[in-house]
Parts: C-alpha cells; structure tokens; sequence
C-alpha cells in the first residue's frame, strides 16, 4: 500500500499491477476489517485519486475503481466482516454515483466511463439496486455527449429492464444490501414507472444506437428485448424496433440469432428474413466448421418448429485462440447438446470433492451424489469436470498440497468409462478437488 501511494519511484504500469493483484488474491489477502478499510481508503485516497492528472494517472483511477468494486463484491458473502463490507460498498456505490453524475466533464471522462461499467457490474449482481436512480441514469444520459456516453446508456438499459422484471430477482448472495440514496442525489424515484416512461427511455436507447459501437449496440437491443418479452404493452408500441433488430442481425453473431430466434417477436416475413439470414451462415465460406455446424442445427430446429433453447451455448463454441485440443473437447461437448434436446441444459456445480481418488471414482462419485447414480449407465450426456490434480496420493492432505495442474475435461456419463478416460488423459494418481457436471432441466 505504502508503494501504491508513492509519486516517485514507482511506475503506473507497477501501481496497476498491485490493485490487479489484490482484486485476484483479496480473499487470500484481505483477512479482518481493518484489512479491507485500509485497501479502500488506499484506492480512495484523495491526493492520489483526485488530483492526479494525466493518462497514466486515468487509467489508475479506473483500475482502483474496478478493483474495489471487485474486492467489496468477493467480500460481500464472507461472514466475518460481513457488516462491514456492506458499510463500505453502501459508501462505494454512492462514489461510483457521485463520479457518473460529473456529466460531461472532461478531465475524468474515462473515470466517468469506469464508474458506469462498474455500476453496471452492481447491478448485474444485486439487481434493481440502482432502481431509485432509473430517473437520474437517464438524465444523465441525455446531456452526456462524450465517448462515456454509451456506457451510461448500457446502465440505463439494464437498471430498466431488471426494474420490469415481474418477480424479483435472485442475486448470488440471496439478498442485497440496503443503500439509502435519499438526500445523497439529485433524482431520487420511489413510484413505479408507467408505461410512458418506459416507451421514453427505449425510444432514447434505439434512437442513440447509431452511435454506439456493435457490442454497446447489441448488448441494449438484447435488453430492450427482454423489456419487450415481460411487458406485452412494450411489444405493441416500440413496432419501430423490429427493423432495428433485422438491420443489427446481418451480422455473424451467434449470440445475437441464438436470441432473436427464441423471442417470438416477429411476425411471419420477419421470421422469414432472420431463417434466410442463417442459411446464409450456415455455409458462408469464411466461417468456421463450429459456427455452421450450429447455424445449420436452428436451421433445422426452426423448420420443425422447435425453437433452440439452449442457454449461453455460443461459450462452448471454439474460439479463436484456443488450441487444437480446446477445439475438439468444446465442439465434443456442443455435438453433445445439439443430440439432447428433449429439455433446457444448465450447469450445476455439486460441490467439492476433497476426497476424490481416480481409483474409486465411481464409488465415491456414486456416494456423495445419490442423484446421478439412478441414470442409467448408458446416457449419451456430457460431463464436464474442472480437475484440480495434485501430486500427492494422501488424500488427507488434498486440500494442502500444491496445484500441479488445471483442465477441463468432457467425459460421458458411464460409470466405468469415467476411469478409463481419466487415465487416457494422463492421470493416474492424485486428487480431484473440484467437479462440475451439466446435467438436463426438466
């Protein structure tokens, strides 16, 4: 903390690297309370955060912002300075706030842009907090013309759509803490939004989309979406969208057709449109086997009328710098998903396993989880399992020994293959400490 705080001496390249360090390592790090205040009042610290001027100086204060957000976040659900944390993130979140509504200020235009992404990661974890605030986000967003301005539109969009939601939502921890944001802004809303501000604030999204950059502008039409699935009176008065949305998918965006598909928004030569837009795709030259493979299977599911509702299954499709190995496990495990359609696909971690030998998987897999060894032995399902290898054969002393290694591996559901394929990876001795399993939603 003392070098972080230094003007001379230290570079800004090393200052970043420290708060990287400790967002990575702060539950290893960060043991009692005053711990955690002395790391907030450091990246807070008004010499070094609000005075300094300068590129390096910017790009400083945005990693502070986004490591403390982070670390208060990791903190959040740890039970020993539980109290404290919520103290310090009710504190944090009104300067993230206190910084976006500077609007227009030039000297800290990327702070500004920093202090919006993070309040957007808030709100994807503690949903409708930022609800008293819907009137000011907007506000703010309206006057706001500099490259900031998108990023206020992202938060805008999403404290939206999260204030729409029919039933609440659940956030990691079960519950969100109570931040009073009366007499500390401007614009402070209690009342339920009408219609007419909803139709208000997404005309002002769709309309400032042209000056958005693809993923700003993807990122709000995917949320203005789900605005529309939850609230029928939206789907009747914002008709402009719907060219927006065909315009937006000329595109070779798997994330973005894996969507629209599954809205049932559109009518019948809109459909039309969006089915010939992916043939298209489906044997456009210059894309790869993965991304065809899955633009003809909603080809084939939208002819038979059954729309894909598998969720986020464009993160199994191989990416650009993966390698060969990470290639074909990922396109194993998503030919595994595209045969299993009888239900929705989630993945569900059941726990950790500190006593997990090779030897006696079957046996011990069979003991800590009763559920999967009523499955038959012959389920064609993928298994994902993040092994955590440790070189040690006392299984007393997993959860000491050092970690040698890291993967993810798909296996399938049969018992007996469970050891083989092991084996045929390499392993055979140690611990794994750690399983995740993808198994079907009825």
């Amino acid at each position: 903390m003392q070098s972080f705080l230094q003007e001379k001496g230290v570079s800004a390249s090393t200052k970043i690297n420290i708060a990287s360090f400790l967002e990575l390592e702060a539950r290893n790090l960060l043991f009692t309370v005053s711990d955690i205040e002395l790391t907030y009042s450091t990246f807070k610290n008004q010499k070094a955060f609000l005075t300094t001027v300068g590129e390096s100086a910017a790009t400083i204060k945005g990693q502070c912002l986004v490591s403390m957000t982070t670390i208060l976040l990791q903190l959040f659900g740890k039970k020993e300075v539980e109290n404290e944390v919520i103290g310090l993130f009710s504190e944090h979140l009104l300067f993230l706030l206190s910084l976006v509504q500077q609007s227009n200020n030039p000297s800290n235009v990327y702070v500004r842009f920093m202090a919006a992404n993070c309040l957007t990661e808030v709100e994807l974890n503690f949903p409708r907090i930022l609800r008293e605030c819907i009137n000011n986000l907007y506000s703010l967003s309206l006057i706001e013309t500099s490259v900031a301005h998108q990023q206020y539109m992202c938060l805008l969009a999403l404290t939206v759509k999260n204030s729409l939601a029919s039933e609440s939502l659940e956030t990691l921890w079960g519950k969100s803490p109570k931040i009073l944001f009366k007499d500390k802004l401007h614009q402070v809303d209690e009342t339920e939004l009408t219609i007419a501000d909803i139709n208000q604030m997404v005309s002002f999204l769709l309309d400032q989309l042209v000056l958005c950059t693809k993923e700003g502008s993807f990122w709000i039409i995917c949320l203005v979406m789900e605005m529309m699935r939850s609230r029928t009176d939206l789907q009747m008065s914002v008709q402009v969208l719907k060219p927006i949305l065909i315009h937006n998918l000329r595109v070779y965006n798997p994330q973005s057709f894996h969507n629209h598909f599954g809205s049932m928004l559109f009518e019948e030569k809109d459909r039309t449109a969006l089915l010939n837009q992916t043939l298209v795709n489906a044997t456009h030259p210059s894309l790869p086997a993965c991304l065809k493979l899955l633009y003809l299977d909603w080809t084939g599911s939208y002819l038979q009328g059954d729309t894909p509702q598998t969720p986020q299954v464009t993160k199994l499709v191989p990416g650009v710098f993966d390698g060969p190995e990470t290639q074909l496990k990922k396109l194993h495990i998503l030919s595994g998903f595209l045969k299993n359609k009888s239900g929705m696909m989630k993945a569900v971690f059941i726990g950790s396993v500190l006593a997990f030998s090779w030897r006696e998987s079957e046996k011990i897999f069979k003991e800590n989880h009763p559920q999967y060894s009523d499955r038959n032995s012959n389920l064609d399902l993928p298994v994902i399992v993040s092994l955590v290898y440790c070189e040690s054969s006392a299984l007393d002393h997993a959860a000491t020994e050092e970690v040698t290694m890291e993967t993810v591996i798909c296996f399938m559901a049969a018992g007996p293959m469970f050891q083989c394929q092991l084996a045929s990876h390499g392993i055979s001795s140690g611990i794994i400490v750690r399983l995740t399993v993808w198994e079907p939603l009825l």
